[in-house]
């Protein structure tokens, strides 16, 4: 395989296919991946997620501003984005749908009167652009 291609190819090499082997994994070689050095990964976690080295509940967080009332918390109605709060504004949704009429006929005839009103803004559009009045 040509290393110096802008665009490498997959070969049995660098899928590290063997030829005793149905199955196989990638490896991440030279070959296969370029850009990628050996030392990137420590015990295959990436980097990003092994460069804090205390676990959450080790690490000092600040003081809260005041003390948090458990109860009223508790007994907050829970927000829009909360499980509760999706289901409610589904809820919510299908009455709305429920309750709106598909009346086809108002539907056209609405639709007839918008369009009127456009086609006789754009004759008048026209007629001014044309200098005629």
């Amino acid at each position: 395989m040509d290393t110096k291609s802008t665009n490498p190819r997959l070969t049995s090499e660098s899928l590290s296919l063997s030829s005793g082997s149905n199955f196989s994994t990638p490896s991440a070689s030279v070959v296969s991946t370029p850009t990628l050095e050996a030392g990137e990964f420590i015990g295959s976690i990436p980097p990003k997620v092994s460069t804090n080295p205390l676990p959450p509940l080790l690490r000092d967080y600040p003081q809260p501003a005041k003390d948090i009332d458990v109860e009223e918390a508790l007994e907050r109605q829970p927000g829009r984005w909360s499980l509760q709060g999706q289901m409610k504004a589904n809820q919510k949704r299908a009455q709305i749908a429920a309750s709106r009429s598909d009346d086809k006929q108002q539907k056209t005839r609405d639709f007839e009167t918008a369009k009127r009103e456009l086609l006789a803004f754009h004759e008048g559009t026209l007629r001014n652009a044309s200098g005629r009045k």
